[in-house]
């Protein structure tokens, strides 16, 4: 009998891994503050010192997964059994009502953010984006997701596009959707059908709206020819959804942008300029 793998980046699994214990922070920041500690608010973002805690106290348990997601960069590939992984996760929330990840008095109990006052000014945001980079508080303040991460090093290196992977760039585009309201769902980088990001929005005019995004990392001039374009056309019939979308950090071919034009209600496209005025337009609303 064979099992199936898939393959997720260890960003992918990062994000993961905080979605599920999210619920459980407000408590155990009460519990950091009862100590004497200084904790962010309940509604700021995962911290990699909290993430960090948790992944030194419960890690050792998943040796596979746990010690590459404390040493391994966000771009590192994981080959996991997929049952295995869905066993991981449900691990993981067991781990976020442990008494020791609650009370914040764990072996491994780190204290988190203690030395950075600013964060009490709660300008998590403004923080963050700070065109002049503190390493201190970068590495404080390394939110969980990974494309947060990757905006926030576009922004200092003004916009290289060049410099992303493949998987990077599908993080990027999920993170813009999102703070546009979208609800999205980022492929886990294989298998996705064509798709892959997946946006869902309802609007109290226009109701449902399902969109589905398939990025295109291109470099050394190479461009998105018509072939992409008829398959993404093919993929929004299948799925049924409102419209597709193909997002590169290139530039699309004639026959590409003609193609893209002339379905301009079932189709669209965000090619490298686009791209990052879409960047720029994003880290500039939350500054």
């Amino acid at each position: 009998m064979n099992i199936d793998s898939i393959e997720l980046s260890v960003g992918y699994i990062l994000n993961d891994i905080a979605e599920v214990i999210y619920p459980s922070i407000v408590v155990r920041r009460e519990a950091t503050r009862a100590r004497g500690d200084f904790a962010p608010s309940d509604d700021f973002p995962i911290t990699w010192p909290e993430m960090k805690a948790f992944l030194s106290e419960f890690g050792s348990r998943y040796p596979h997964i746990g010690d590459a997601v404390l040493t391994k960069n966000e771009s590192h590939i994981i080959e996991i059994p997929e049952p295995l992984y869905d066993l991981f996760l449900r691990r993981i929330a067991d781990d976020a009502g442990h008494s020791n990840w609650l009370g914040a008095d764990g072996p491994h109990y780190v204290c988190v953010t203690k030395h950075l006052p600013d964060i009490k000014r709660r300008k998590s945001n403004e923080i963050a984006i700070a065109k002049k980079s503190d390493p201190e508080i970068d590495d404080q303040l390394r939110i969980h997701a990974p494309s947060l991460n990757v905006l926030l090093t576009l922004f200092r290196k003004k916009i290289d596009l060049d410099s992303l992977s493949w998987r990077q760039l599908e993080e990027v585009i999920a993170e813009l959707l999102k703070t546009e309201g979208y609800e999205v769902e980022l492929g886990r980088g294989s298998k996705d059908g064509g798709a892959d990001i997946i946006a869902h929005m309802s609007t109290p005019t226009i109701g449902c709206l399902r969109t589905i995004w398939q990025a295109k990392h291109l470099v050394g001039g190479n461009k998105v020819g018509l072939s992409i374009i008829r398959e993404l056309a093919d993929v929004r019939n299948e799925m049924n959804a409102t419209k597709g979308f193909i997002v590169t950090s290139s530039f699309l071919t004639r026959g590409a942008l003609q193609r893209v034009n002339r379905d301009e209600y079932q189709l669209g496209k965000v090619e490298r300029p686009e791209l990052e005025q879409w960047i720029n337009r994003t880290l500039c609303a939350h500054q």
